[in-house]
């Protein structure tokens, strides 16, 4: 057996019962949330503008605001993904999601129809189907495990930092996901478009929140009309206002424990709609509670020093209860249901 399937998060992987694709996305969000906070520290401490090419004429800068559809399609297709392109991708994330919908909502009605399209293929080449994916899955997880203990030692570095720096400096609607959208997710649990809406009725809090995030939304015009406003005194207050705003960026939240709180909601929002396993021929649903995604993060922390001790846990855990974890996640889940499934009901909600 591979060494890598001795790390903690394969072991969370199975005491949690959790098929493969299921955990693949728990450990690459876990994983992120370091990522993503370190970006921030670059972001806040102005070390990514000045390396980078500039961005594009805040008009069609801004125009991104408008349009996340094209922000998101942008941003995959910067990656070489072979013959996978993001329209693909979007057609077949909501075949899963309708696929998850109908087993979870009427489970009956999905057998039959499985059994349907089970009954026009002979029984023996669904097996040998049934035993080729299964050993893909596996190859795919074995690598995945291999990846992850890679970037658990720090060896992961040259050859993505340079995919990363050239999807930057090819793709501004990669660029804009990174440098607006993120950011805004996490720091204010809204799309960029919302908070816009906001300042752009001409609400000061919300312009202010903008300007941190994004210093050229000083050149939209609802932003510019609210600057120049009656004119003279009121103008050149709100021009410095504005000015300063724009020049000294973000000055939320910014510990570690932010952004894992933030992919933790993310793993929950996940877990909630798209993580299922087969059992006796049905899809069973697999949402994970918080306290299962906060060992999660201990697991993580656990790999990442190279201990296995049951007693250890992440610092940043030490002295959060369960009860505020709980919440804290809670509320960036309804953030990214709205911004991943808008359009999946919510049985509790009634959305």
């Amino acid at each position: 057996m591979s060494s890598n399937y001795r790390l903690t998060l394969h072991r969370w992987a199975c005491v949690n019962e959790l098929s493969i694709l299921s955990a693949i996305q728990a450990h690459k969000a876990a994983l992120a949330s370091e990522m993503i906070w370190q970006w921030s520290q670059w972001l806040r401490q102005g070390h990514i503008d000045d390396r980078l090419p500039k961005r594009p004429e805040a008009e069609e800068w801004i125009w991104f605001y408008r349009d996340h559809g094209r922000v998101f399609r942008g941003a995959w297709d910067a990656f070489p993904q072979g013959n996978c392109s993001a329209a693909m991708v979007q057609a077949s994330v909501l075949e899963i999601q309708q696929t998850g919908r109908l087993a979870r909502n009427n489970p009956e009605e999905f057998k039959r129809v499985a059994s349907r399209q089970l009954a026009i293929v002979p029984k023996r080449r669904v097996n040998a189907y049934f035993r080729l994916g299964l050993r893909a899955a596996m190859r795919g997880y074995h690598e995945h495990l291999d990846e992850v203990a890679t970037i658990l030692v720090g060896q992961d570095g040259d050859e993505e930092l340079e995919g990363f720096e050239a999807a930057l400096k090819g793709s501004p609607e990669f660029y804009f996901l990174v440098r607006v959208v993120l950011p805004c997710l996490i720091e204010h649990r809204m799309l960029p478009i919302d908070l816009l809406r906001l300042a752009r009725r001409g609400d000061e809090r919300a312009i202010e929140k903008l300007l941190r995030l994004d210093d050229l939304a000083i050149h939209e015009p609802r932003i510019v009309a609210w600057i120049n406003g009656a004119g003279g005194g009121q103008r050149r207050a709100r021009l410095q206002d504005a000015t300063k705003w724009a020049r000294e960026g973000p000055i939320g939240q910014n510990h570690p424990q932010h952004f894992k709180q933030a992919m933790g909601g993310l793993i929950l929002a996940l877990s909630r709609r798209t993580f299922f396993i087969l059992d006796k021929g049905r899809l069973k649903p697999q949402p994970l509670k918080a306290t299962q995604i906060m060992h999660l993060f201990d697991a993580l922390y656990r790999d990442k020093h190279g201990r296995r001790e049951a007693v250890m846990t992440d610092p940043d855990f030490a002295e959060i209860n369960p009860e505020s974890w709980t919440k804290a996640i809670s509320r960036y889940r309804k953030q990214w249901d709205r911004v991943l499934f808008r359009d999946y009901p919510d049985k509790k909600s009634g959305r």
